[in-house]
Parts: C-alpha cells; sequence; structure tokens
C-alpha cells in the first residue's frame, strides 16, 4: 500500500484505544460523539431491555448524543459522511449523507437528502447490491464471491465520494471504507501464521488492499487540491480468533442461571422464526432474550444478554425486570462482587489458565449516567482472541478453533494518522477514539460541546490551538422499536451480523 505508506511517513500518529467493548456500533458511534457509552448509550448491534428482556436492533435514532455531523452542521459548515457504520436512518444535516453498516436493504431510504440517492443510482446502479449478492449468504460465503465484491465496492465507495465531491462545497467529508473487514471470513489467508498454505488466495486478498490503495491516492489528492487536513482511523484491530467461550454455562454451574424447559425452549425459537415471516413494518413479533439463551427469568439472577465478542451481564434486580429476584442495594452489590471473583478465578480445565481477562462494573467504565439506560452490570472480557458466546445450549464452556480455520476477530486496539497543512508531521502517541471528534472539530476552528469526554490532540498542531467549548445541546433518543426495521429486515441485518461473527 505505497499511498498509505506515503501518508504514514509525513504524518503523526499511533496506536487508536477502541471503546469497551471495541464493537463496531460502540466504536463507531463513540467516535461519531466524542462520548464515552454512558451518555451515547449504545453498546452493540442489540439492544437489551430490562423492562421487558426483549432485545432490538438499534439504529441512529437510539444515540442519545449530538454527532459531529449534527455539531458542524449547527455551526454553518458544511458536511459528507459517507459509508460511515450506525448513520441508518440518516439524519438531516447540513450537506449529505449516505448510511453504512446498518442498512437492512438496497430499498431503504439510506441517503440524506432523500433525492440524493436516485442520483446516486443513476451513476453507481447496483450500490448496495453489488454482483447481485445482497442478502444470499449462501453465496457471499463463497472466497471469489466475497473478494469480488470487495473489490467491486472499493470502486463503489471512490465514486461515491467524488460524486458528493461534485455536488457539495464540503467543510469536513468522511468516507469509510470496511472492506478490511473481509478479515472476519479471510483471515486465514491473512494471517502471518497461516497464509502461506493458500498462496493463491493470499495474492487475491492482497488485491483488495491494492484496491483500497488506489482509492486513499485518489482521497488524498483531493484532500490536496481542498488543502484539507487527513485523518485515517480504524475503530479497532483485528487478529486470529482462538475460540469461544460461554460465561452463562458458569453461572448455570454456579447456580445462577436456570434454564426453562427444553422444549419450551424450542417451542419459543420455532414461533419467533415462524411470526417474522408473516409480522409487517408495524406488527413485528415480541423478541425476547429467552429465545436465544433460554433463561427462566423467575428462577434466575445473572446472565449475559448480549455477547458483542465480549459479555454484557445483567443481574435480574427486582423493580428493573419484571421477574427481577435480586433486591436492589447490598444484596445487588454483594452478588457483583461475587461474581466478579467466581469469573475471576475461573480456570480452563484443559490448560489450568485464566477464562477471562477481566471484569468490569459498567460504572467504573462508563460513568455515572445522567439518563436511565440499559446499562449492563458487569462486562465480561476473555482472554485475548476469545470470543463470548451466550448460548446455553450444549454443555462445553470452551471451544478452540485451529489457526488454519480460525476466522478474525476484533482488538481492542486500531490506529490513527493524520496530516495536512495544519498538522505537525513526525509525533507518535496512543490515543482515545473519542479524542478524534474534539481534535478534528478544533482542526476545523470550531466550537467543542462541553460534554465530551474526548480531549483535542493538540500536540499535532503546527499553530498553538485556540480551544473554545460551547454549550452542549443536551439531545436525547427519541427512537422507538417499532419506528424502524420491519421483522424481515432484522432478519436481513441478523443474518449479515452474524455472517461477520457479530452475533450468535
Amino acid at each position: 500500500m505505497p499511498n498509505l505508506d506515503n501518508f504514514w511517513k509525513r504524518s503523526s500518529f499511533g496506536e487508536l484505544v477502541s471503546s469497551i467493548p471495541p464493537m463496531t456500533p460502540a466504536a463507531w458511534i463513540t467516535f461519531m460523539t466524542g462520548k464515552l457509552p454512558g451518555k451515547h448509550h449504545v453498546l452493540d448491534s442489540e439492544q437489551f431491555n430490562c423492562g421487558d428482556y426483549s432485545i432490538r436492533y438499534n439504529n441512529s435514532a437510539d444515540v442519545d448524543s449530538d454527532t459531529i455531523w449534527r455539531i458542524v452542521s449547527d455551526q454553518q459548515r458544511k458536511v459528507a459522511a459517507l459509508n460511515v457504520p450506525m448513520t441508518y436512518p440518516p439524519e438531516q444535516v447540513n450537506g449529505i449523507i449516505i448510511a453504512g453498516h446498518n442498512v437492512p436493504g438496497p430499498d431503504s431510504d439510506y441517503t440524506y437528502p432523500s433525492d440524493f440517492k436516485k442520483e446516486l443510482l443513476s451513476h453507481i446502479p447496483d450500490y448496495l447490491n453489488p454482483l447481485g449478492l445482497a442478502g444470499k449468504s449462501k453465496h457471499s460465503r463463497t472466497f471469489d464471491d466475497v473478494v469480488e465484491r470487495a473489490l467491486c465496492t472499493v470502486d463503489h465507495y471512490r465514486e461515491a465520494t467524488m460524486l458528493a465531491d461534485s455536488k457539495l462545497d464540503w467543510d469536513l467529508m468522511m468516507v469509510v471504507f470496511p472492506q478490511t473487514d473481509v478479515g472476519h471470513r479471510l483471515w486465514p489467508y491473512m494471517n502471518p501464521q497461516t497464509s502461506h498454505l493458500w498462496p493463491q488466495q493470499r495474492d487475491r486478498v492482497s488485491q483488495i488492499f491494492s484496491k483500497l490503495d488506489d482509492a486513499l491516492g485518489s482521497l488524498f489528492a483531493l484532500a490536496e487540491r481542498k488543502s484539507a487536513d487527513v485523518v485515517i482511523m480504524s475503530d479497532h484491530g483485528h487478529g486470529t480468533m482462538a475460540g469461544h467461550v460461554r460465561p452463562n454455562k458458569l453461572l448455570e454451574k454456579w447456580g445462577y442461571l436456570k434454564r426453562m424447559n427444553p422444549i419450551k425452549h424450542l417451542g419459543k425459537r420455532i414461533r419467533w422464526e415462524y411470526l417474522k415471516i408473516f409480522a409487517g413494518k408495524n406488527n413485528r413479533p415480541f423478541r425476547g432474550v429467552d429465545e436465544k439463551i433460554g433463561v427462566d427469568w423467575s428462577r434466575t439472577k445473572a446472565a449475559v444478554c448480549l455477547s458483542p465478542m465480549w459479555g454484557l451481564l445483567y443481574l435480574n434486580v427486582k423493580g428493573r425486570q419484571p421477574l427481577g429476584i435480586v433486591a436492589p442495594g447490598a444484596e445487588y452489590e454483594s452478588l457483583r462482587d461475587e461474581l466478579i471473583e467466581r469469573f475471576s478465578s475461573a480456570k480452563d480445565p484443559d490448560t489450568d489458565t485464566p477464562l477471562f481477562k477481566a471484569v468490569l462494573k459498567a460504572e467504573t467504565v462508563y460513568g455515572q449516567s445522567k439518563t436511565p439506560w440499559n446499562c449492563p452490570d458487569l462486562i465480561v472480557i476473555p482472554q485475548d482472541g476469545m470470543q463470548v458466546s451466550r448460548r446455553t445450549r450444549q454443555n462445553w464452556i470452551t471451544k478452540y478453533i485451529p489457526p488454519e480455520k480460525a476466522p478474525g476477530t476484533h482488538l481492542p486496539k486500531g490506529l490513527w494518522m493524520a496530516s495536512g497543512p495544519r498538522v505537525k508531521p513526525g509525533l507518535e502517541f496512543e490515543a482515545n477514539i473519542h479524542d478524534l471528534a474534539p481534535t478534528i472539530l478544533a482542526l476545523m476552528n470550531l466550537d467543542i460541546p462541553d460534554d465530551m469526554d474526548g480531549r483535542a490532540l493538540t500536540d499535532i498542531f503546527r499553530n498553538p490551538a485556540q480551544i473554545r467549548f460551547s454549550k452542549a445541546s443536551g439531545k436525547t433518543s427519541e427512537s422507538r422499536p417499532d419506528d424502524v426495521y420491519s421483522a424481515q429486515e432484522e432478519k436481513q441485518i441478523e443474518q449479515r451480523l452474524a455472517d461477520l461473527g457479530y452475533v450468535d
């Protein structure tokens, strides 16, 4: 990637600490808002509702904070945000948005303004459906189709960027190239430990990165014409998945989790799948987490309800959940401490090594939220390379994957780079993902909302920074579960996320 290499040599750069957990929704929204999840309230693709044990998919309206697109627009600057995850449905901004990642399908209204979609498709007719593969997971799992689709969409996103540039005299433009996520499925061909086993596939995958580098060359040339600074970021790192660990099986073994009758659990799952087929936009069947994990809540004290790589554990609290059995206050705190000790002491029976790297209380990570949200009570972090599964079927607690078959998984650190007329080159230091939004606002000489958790990286500025803060808007979400996705659209999203290993 010579274009990226040359950019790096004239940039300031470093590792970028992702969100907790280091998952696409939490990380990108933490970037977009400059705030930790304790303020923006999104942790995963799914959301668990303590009020009725339901789960649903998050969307942009669930973000309880202003995004950088909104902040820039409100200060009378023009913005273009293209393919950024978790921007569907697109918000109304002073500029253009093409939503990314959580768009349910090509028929959705995924642009703002809405009529920009027509112009986009007139230039790129198969923009969201390259090679006719959208929704056909049995085809998209083949090696050649994944590579061809990635190569095709790199061209699409570069063309869309140039189209947006021709239509908008932008002050801030961002484009995300998600093609590097082929590492989830194609990691054995990228992994230095195993790629030599498949030299032809390894070389084909390298073509994706060469194509990406060509696209970067076009963007760098565009930035030079606009005298724009350039910031490059990844929302997390990538590495080998070693296997799965199931904390709910430990909770069951220790007596904190009780499962419902297996026949009843199977019936719930069949009923949900049946109802999804016939449900419409305004007739979505109830989707409870117990359909995934088979929990008898009337006898359960704790369960991992979401597993975005790491485990998000909820206690079943009286007054918070309908069938809560854990009293708030002393019993709640005692149980959390007890579970931290249990998980911290848990060992792999085959290797006698700890199963978990850390178990954290949510408030120590996210702070105390000023508004109610469905925050987990504990975050269960597995050892590096291991991925949490919330499933309870079968009896295994750990399952390891041979390196030659292992997919890719997220790592807690990505990278950042910055270069341009206002950026000093040659500095290297670690930053946090929530530092980038205030840094970008400061580079644009715009006000930074005073409730951002991140800090402007002023060390990289060529000239002394004049940082200005303004009162935050206090925006909160007004979304409702039935506002965005039909049951059929949720099925499309679930399949796409499952293919990437994001839901189980």
